[in-house]
Protein backbone atom coordinates (compact mmCIF):
# COMPACT_ATOMS: atom_id res chain seq x y z
CA UNK A 1 0.00 0.00 0.00
CA UNK A 2 3.02 2.14 0.36
CA UNK A 3 4.72 1.60 -2.58
CA UNK A 4 1.10 2.01 -4.55
CA UNK A 5 0.90 5.35 -2.60
CA UNK A 6 4.47 6.73 -3.52
CA UNK A 7 3.74 5.57 -7.24
CA UNK A 8 1.03 7.44 -6.94
CA UNK A 9 2.57 10.49 -5.68
CA UNK A 10 5.09 10.35 -8.45
CA UNK A 11 2.58 10.58 -11.18
CA UNK A 12 1.20 13.33 -9.29
CA UNK A 13 4.25 15.00 -9.71
CA UNK A 14 5.19 14.06 -12.79
CA UNK A 15 2.10 15.11 -14.58
CA UNK A 16 2.23 18.37 -12.56
CA UNK A 17 5.76 19.15 -13.89
CA UNK A 18 4.38 18.12 -17.37
CA UNK A 19 1.52 20.53 -17.03
CA UNK A 20 3.29 23.31 -16.26
CA UNK A 21 5.77 22.80 -18.88
CA UNK A 22 2.99 22.81 -21.47
CA UNK A 23 1.72 26.07 -19.81
CA UNK A 24 4.96 27.62 -20.18
CA UNK A 25 5.45 25.99 -23.60
CA UNK A 26 1.72 27.59 -24.41
CA UNK A 27 2.62 31.13 -23.25
CA UNK A 28 5.78 30.93 -24.89
CA UNK A 29 3.98 30.67 -28.30
CA UNK A 30 0.76 33.29 -27.43
CA UNK A 31 3.65 35.19 -27.15
CA UNK A 32 5.74 34.85 -29.90
CA UNK A 33 2.39 34.86 -31.81
CA UNK A 34 1.89 38.50 -30.08
CA UNK A 35 4.82 39.66 -31.48
CA UNK A 36 4.47 38.75 -34.93
CA UNK A 37 1.00 40.13 -35.01
CA UNK A 38 2.65 43.52 -33.99
CA UNK A 39 5.61 43.34 -36.00
CA UNK A 40 3.16 42.67 -39.15
CA UNK A 41 0.92 45.61 -38.09
CA UNK A 42 4.05 47.39 -37.88
CA UNK A 43 5.05 46.32 -40.69
CA UNK A 44 1.68 47.44 -43.09
CA UNK A 45 1.40 50.67 -40.75
CA UNK A 46 4.76 51.57 -42.19
CA UNK A 47 4.45 50.44 -45.58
Amino acid sequence: AEVAAAMVVAVVDMAAVVAATAALVAAEAVAMAADGVAAAAGNRNSV
